[in-house]
């Protein structure tokens, strides 16, 4: 019925008052995830209604999106004619330029009533009634997820976890991208800590969990998966560690321009990888491995730990990143 622009915002939006009621501001990467949308294009739609004042954000600790309370209800009418202009609502149902009593096309007098009752829902309707049936409805849901939790061992949570801890590193680089661009000179220090983070807690201690372990077991078990995204998987870690290396040949060279443009490649092939990951691989992982299976992965990821590849707590480091 609507433009994926626009079911991606309502869909965005209703997460994010759904959250709102329970006093949390999440920020796009959750809320991509949560929704099943792509995380650049669930950015820059978000960004879009902060812009046009219909969403705020807030940056920094314990930042994200949320809405004004001061404010009125949004309508999904008004999000609609913000996100795609009122032709969606007003328009030729045949998709003729002009269409009415005097020029009818052949679908008019079908098509009138259904328009007049669209207009009705979507001028009632709101962001906010739509979370509210939502949360009433997500607790229901929530509950059989609970309870099917507890029978199935999850052994992707903890990766998906570590993707977290990634994509806020990526963050932070791509906003000193965007500084550099502005006249920032290049910061040494920033980048060779950037790099130390990549090989070591991404391509190191993640990438072995997932490349030794995960994967490895998944491909003993390739008769119970519809399809094989592994080999996709490996191939886009492999693009990410020639960003690197791009990336330390244009530091020791002092090439800002080089390190921008390697620094952002890195940074949106991994978001982008690891939302097809958290999507499409770690489900796929869930339902094609037995218990067994699960549970040597289990005791496998514990002989990997991250003291032996990082030697401060990932939560400092990104703290420390951040100044």
């Amino acid at each position: 019925m609507f433009n994926k622009e626009t079911e991606y915002a309502m869909r965005g939006l209703v997460y994010i008052q759904v959250q709102n009621y329970a006093g949390i501001r999440p920020g796009t990467y959750e809320i991509s995830r949560e929704i099943c949308a792509p995380r650049f294009f669930t950015a820059k739609i978000l960004q879009r209604l902060v812009r046009m004042g219909l969403l705020r954000s807030f940056k920094g600790k314990n930042g994200g999106f949320y809405f004004d309370a001061d404010k009125p209800e949004l309508t999904i009418k008004e999000l609609i004619y913000a996100v795609e202009g009122d032709k969606k609502i007003t328009g030729c149902g045949f998709g003729l330029e002009i269409c009415g009593s005097d020029n009818q096309c052949s679908i008019h007098d079908q098509y009138v009533p259904i328009r007049e009752a669209i207009e009705k829902l979507i001028s009632t309707e709101t962001i906010q009634s739509l979370a509210l049936k939502q949360e009433e409805a997500g607790e229901k849901f929530n509950l059989e997820k609970i309870n099917i939790k507890r029978l199935m061992r999850n052994v992707t949570k903890i990766l998906s976890d570590e993707h977290q801890n990634i994509v806020k590193v990526t963050d932070i680089v791509l906003n000193e991208c965007d500084q550099m661009e502005k006249g920032k000179s290049t910061n040494n220090a920033f980048f060779e800590k950037v790099i130390l983070f990549i090989q070591k807690y991404a391509d190191g201690f993640h990438h072995k969990k997932e490349e030794d372990i995960l994967f490895k077991t998944m491909l003993s078990s390739l008769d119970n998966m519809h399809c094989n995204p592994i080999p996709v998987m490996l191939n886009e870690h492999d693009e990410g560690r020639e960003y690197v290396k791009y990336m330390i040949e244009a530091l020791s060279q002092n090439n800002k321009e080089g390190l921008i443009e390697n620094a952002r490649g890195y940074c949106h092939l991994l978001q982008d990888h690891i939302y097809k990951e958290d999507n499409i691989l770690y489900p796929m992982a869930e339902q094609s491995l037995n218990e067994e299976q699960k549970k040597q992965v289990e005791d496998s990821y514990k002989e990997v730990k991250v003291v032996e590849y990082l030697d401060t707590d990932i939560h400092t480091f990104i703290d420390n990143l951040k100044k």
